[in-house]
């Protein structure tokens, strides 16, 4: 543990994982403070600075295998030419359905956190999502995988663990709405998109890096909950 936690400190990736931990913890110190209930739907009893924490220690633990072993980075200041539109184009098109499934089918109206609550939350929830649902099931994947089966790290390997890791989000979203509620076309749509997100997502972590991976999901959220999180309650309600 003590070398991949020098492997991902040495690298530039550190300084980024690290700064945008401290955002993220930093928010959600924030609110944990003075609007905790925001949480609770999420995290439970949990408290949310136990939950960040835990975030970032698993998260920093995920990035350092995968970076020691040089399968994905953690942070690459160079891009190519499709990074931006990789990290903002692509993220507003997958909101667009989103928003044509509110209107013609109808969120829930208390669906979403308001600003300027909204500029803390989603970015300190984001980081738990991306860690909980892409980086631990990709490095749980390949450490058990390549360590315990002694399997080749080849690239089809590589993209089992993202593909993998694709279908936690829409698992977990589903099967919660489930446990509360029968099926309905709603949840089938919620589903479907989160599906193709997730897919979008674990492609620009493979191509790009986690940083890009964790903007990725900023630009859709900024988007989906908190653009139209409140344009919706003037308009539909």
């Amino acid at each position: 543990m003590p070398a991949l936690q020098r492997s991902l400190r040495l690298h530039p990736g550190g300084l980024a994982f690290a700064a945008i931990s401290t955002v993220a913890a930093a928010f959600t110190a924030i609110l944990s403070r003075y609007r905790p209930a925001l949480f609770r739907p999420y995290f439970g009893d949990a408290h949310p600075l136990f939950v960040i924490a835990s975030a970032i220690v698993v998260g920093g633990t995920g990035l350092a295998f995968l970076h020691s072993r040089g399968w994905f980075a953690t942070y690459s200041p160079r891009h190519d030419s499709l990074w931006p539109f990789a990290v903002t184009v692509v993220p507003t098109l997958l909101a667009v359905p989103a928003i044509t499934a509110d209107v013609l089918l109808g969120f829930p109206r208390d669906m979403n956190v308001l600003a300027p609550d909204s500029l803390l939350f989603y970015p300190a929830i984001g980081y738990v999502a991306e860690v909980t649902f892409h980086l631990l099931p990709v490095s749980l994947f390949l450490f058990v995988l390549t360590t315990a089966f002694k399997a080749p790290a080849s690239n089809r390997l590589l993209w089992a663990a993202l593909l993998f890791a694709a279908t936690a989000e829409p698992l977990f979203q589903v099967g919660f709405s489930l446990s509360w509620h029968p099926f309905t076309l709603l949840q089938g749509f919620v589903g479907v998109q989160v599906l193709m997100f997730s897919v979008a997502a674990v492609w620009v972590f493979r191509r790009y890096d986690f940083v890009t991976m964790y903007l990725f999901r900023l630009v859709y959220y900024a988007w989906w909950h908190i653009v139209w999180g409140t344009l919706r309650l003037h308009l539909l309600f």
